[in-house]
């Protein structure tokens, strides 16, 4: 259960194929780049909400352009979405509006262009919250990367460290069925692999894999379904190159006692195998399931144990022993030879049969059980430390024989499936019928790093490793229990040891990298998925790309857009009213206006975007007292004369009086200048329209004219 070094992550861009070309893009690097990249999203966010904001206010400001004389409120709101940058700005200077029209029905002119600057705030505030989902941090799958890829080799002058390595693997898988399987919690320490945990299907009470023999005619089966080699094992390849691969494990007890004798016990026997002369009246209890094979072929019995140590023996003594026969008895390079020949009752062609003897000797109940595997019902007294004597309940047989048929099935998407057949047999098919040389090659590291079920008993038994439930009692199905616990131990060994050919053995303990040897395809060293380590981020593309598009696309449609109506208004004339409206309507010419309104009126540029005075002409701020007593010098127009919105005065009409000059000005217009001759032109206009209308207000500005007051 090692988990992934940071130094065998393999940084950059990287397909996830579970998720597609597109969908998977990633970005594997470390969490401080990751942070990076996060604040500068999220400033270009803030940046690009900006654009878009002036975007949406030049849009609302073109629907409102018109030359149609308009109500004051509608020329404020063009003043304040032309001017003002930021919705949330716009938001608050569109509230004191409306609070100051709010007798006048100003909402219905607000809602529509409020909505538009909520709806941008609201939608720039996700897309910041977006930016930060672009890059994950937890639950990440990494590309692993080592310079010890290659496939574990055993070689003479390795075998003590690969023995080593292998119990290691056994250990940690262990540990990682116990920690991992069944459990729904967020453990760290189970995010290793892409898959917590291999999906096993459970039937009990099917038909008994080897009829006649079968201690109650059920079984259990245990089938792990088509487990893919990319969405299961992390072997990132595309759906043409994947493999998968189904085990089926079928198991019952065997009732045994029909091939069960008993004879004294050979004194070479008990001298080979126990180092002493055979005790008095010492029997040897042998069970015939087939002669063994080997170095073990002198023996026509499969299982030996002297009587004595069934009665005597002390301490636990509850390792399994696994025998094995392939379905086709061929050998098979590379993987386990056959240890004993079967009776024919055993023998099955479609699948491997796996003998599981149990030793029973040493267990201890307090309370009987009916278990088929350990049935114990003979009473037994039991001196205590305490000096107490207590009854327990000891095995009725001292062996217990449990069969068990393993099946193995591979499947390519191309080129088809193979039978359910012995796990060598299901092999040699399979890489018959392969469509490509790299799946080959993911079949045979699949294959080699699937231990059988003859390896399952070299994990510990659930009935001796918790000792309480062992001597309180275990329920009459303890045998399945251990069943699928060993399952869920051969599925998670094959999950430890595939992450090991991209990532190195040396991910369990450096002096490992040394048993790798080079892979026939090179590629699956790029391939292998896994749980990424601390201090990793990984970047989605796709959101990256949408971001960084978006914003570009917004940007320069922003940037462009009024140039571009500019250019057509000035070459072709196009757009002539949003365009002057624009221009007039900006902050700076909207001042240049107030100041020509008090007088200051020599400035060039009046058509563009910044106004300019035509020479270093001083004026004074909008508050200064000067700017106030020229505009507090302007007449106001009374109320009973002003004229309804958009019309034009009638000839009859009153007309304000010309502000009062200010001589000491050298930057006023020549007109109001008292020493200017076109005041004698005013006088002449003023007596005309004084003779023509009889109006006697003009006999009052006549005389401001001529007296400077």
């Amino acid at each position: 259960m090692a988990a992934l070094p940071s130094d065998r992550v393999s940084r950059g861009f990287w397909i996830d194929s579970t998720r597609g070309p597109v969908l998977g893009a990633i970005i594997t690097t470390s969490s401080s780049d990751a942070n990076i990249i996060v604040a500068v999203l999220s400033v270009l966010v803030a940046f690009t909400g900006s654009h878009l904001w002036d975007l949406i206010a030049f849009i609302r400001f073109w629907t409102g352009a018109s030359n149609q004389p308009r109500s004051a409120l509608h020329h404020q709101l063009q003043i304040l979405v032309r001017n003002i940058t930021s919705p949330g700005a716009f938001l608050l200077e569109a509230v004191l509006v409306g609070w100051s029209w709010r007798h006048r029905g100003a909402l219905s002119s607000l809602a529509t262009v409020v909505g538009l600057a909520i709806i941008c705030s609201a939608g720039f505030l996700v897309a910041g919250i977006f930016v930060s989902q672009i890059v994950s941090t937890s639950d990440l799958e990494v590309l692993a990367h080592s310079g010890s890829c290659g496939w574990i080799s055993w070689r003479n002058e390795t075998t003590d460290l690969n023995r080593d390595y292998q119990q290691t693997i056994f250990n940690q898988a262990v540990t990682y069925v116990q920690t991992c399987y069944n459990k729904t919690g967020p453990l760290s320490q189970c995010n290793i692999y892409v898959k917590r945990a291999v999906p096993i299907q459970e039937m009990t009470h099917t038909g008994c894999p080897f009829p006649g023999i079968c201690t109650n005619n059920s079984a259990v089966r245990l089938d792990t379904g088509l487990v893919d080699s990319n969405d299961v094992f992390g072997i990132n390849t595309d759906s043409d190159l994947r493999v998968r691969m189904q085990r089926v494990f079928t198991c019952a007890p065997i009732d045994a006692d029909r091939y069960f004798t008993t004879r004294p016990i050979p004194p070479e026997f008990s001298r080979r195998y126990y180092d002493r002369d055979p005790l008095p009246e010492e029997q040897l209890f042998e069970w015939f399931l087939g002669p063994m094979t080997g170095s073990l072929r002198s023996l026509n019995s499969t299982v030996q144990q002297s009587d004595y140590k069934v009665m005597f023996s002390t301490g636990i003594d509850l390792t399994p022993r696994a025998y094995y026969v392939p379905a086709d008895d061929k050998p098979l390079s590379g993987w386990h030879n056959s240890t004993f020949d079967l009776i024919p009752e055993l023998r099955r062609e479609d699948a491997d049969t796996h003998i599981i003897i149990f030793h029973n000797n040493a267990l201890r109940f307090f309370t009987p059980n009916n278990d088929p595997i350990f049935a114990a019902h003979t009473e037994k007294q039991v001196l205590f430390d305490d000096s107490s004597n207590i009854t327990m309940y000891i095995a009725d047989k001292p062996a217990s024989v449990l069969g068990c048929a393993e099946q193995m099935r591979f499947c390519f998407a191309q080129g088809g499936c193979t039978q359910l057949l012995g796990a060598g047999s299901a092999y040699v098919r399979a890489r018959k019928i392969a469509p490509t040389s790299q799946q080959n090659a993911t079949l045979r590291y699949l294959f080699f790093q699937t231990p059988n079920f003859y390896e399952a008993p070299r994990a510990p038994m659930l009935v001796t490793r918790n000792a309480v439930s062992f001597q309180l009692g275990i329920p009459p199905n303890q045998w399945e229990a251990e069943v699928k616990a060993w399952v869920k131990f051969l599925v998670a060994v094959t999950q430890t040891t595939i992450t090991h050919i991209a990532a190195g053995p040396g991910i369990v303990r450096p002096d490992f990298d040394q048993l790798a040897e080079p892979l026939d395809w090179s590629g699956l060293c790029s391939r292998q998925r896994m749980g990424a380590p601390d201090g990793y981020s990984n970047i989605n593309v796709l959101a990256l790309a949408l971001v960084i598009a978006l914003s570009g696309i917004i940007i320069l449609t922003n940037l462009s857009l009024v140039p571009t109506l500019r250019y057509l208004h000035r070459r072709h004339g196009l757009f002539q009213q949003v365009m002057v409206s624009w221009t007039q309507e900006s902050i700076l010419q909207v001042q240049r206006k107030a100041y020509e309104g008090a007088g200051y009126s020599k400035w060039l540029n009046r058509d563009a975007a910044v106004p300019i005075t035509n020479d270093n002409m001083l004026i004074p701020g909008l508050g200064a007292e000067e700017f106030a007593a020229r505009i507090g010098g302007m007449a106001l127009v009374a109320h009973d004369a002003r004229q309804p919105e958009g019309s034009l005065p009638s000839p009859g009409a009153f007309h304000p009086p010309l502000p009062s000059p200010l001589s000491s000005n050298p930057h006023l217009p020549l007109a109001y200048s008292t020493g200017n001759p076109e005041a004698a032109d005013v006088l002449e206009e003023v007596e005309r329209q004084n003779t023509t209308n009889e109006n006697p207000n003009l006999l009052d500005m006549r005389s401001s004219i001529v007296s400077g007051t």
